[in-house]
């Protein structure tokens, strides 16, 4: 078995819960740098 993106998974569940998932991508990468900005998880 190969190995499977992260993203991949997230599309999958987000597609099972009936989610849009180019808006759901959008928000959890929105989230993250806001998230980087404020200092609470490191940039790299």
């Amino acid at each position: 078995m190969g190995e499977i993106k992260t993203s991949e998974l997230a599309k999958k569940y987000l597609l099972m819960t009936g989610f849009d998932v180019n808006a759901a991508c959008n928000f959890f990468r929105h989230s993250a740098a806001t998230h980087m900005l404020e200092g609470v998880i490191p940039s790299t």
